[in-house]
């Protein structure tokens, strides 16, 4: 039923993982707009990086470093609140 394996990992019941999926189903319209204000602060993260006066900065590199690993988090946090592209 499910192909997400970090759920797998922390569901390991076949009760437990249908208990999961009818709870999440029952709450998918607040998980969307939970992902789409995410989704929005990914897109918000890419303008500020790529903005000029982030590049007059002597850390930039860091600055960049730092927005790359918030950007992977959030898309993380995203993709396991959509799980429902992946049930079968």
């Amino acid at each position: 039923m499910w192909t997400n394996s970090a759920y797998e990992r922390v569901l390991p019941t076949p009760e437990g993982k249908e208990q999961f999926y009818n709870s999440y189903n029952s709450n998918n319209e607040l998980l969307d707009v939970i992902a789409e204000a995410l989704g929005e602060k990914v897109s918000n993260s890419d303008k500020t990086v790529k903005s000029v006066e982030s590049y007059t900065s002597p850390a930039w590199a860091y600055r960049q470093a730092d927005a790359n690993g918030y950007k992977r988090a959030l898309t993380e946090v995203i993709q396991l609140l959509t799980i429902r592209d992946t049930v079968k």
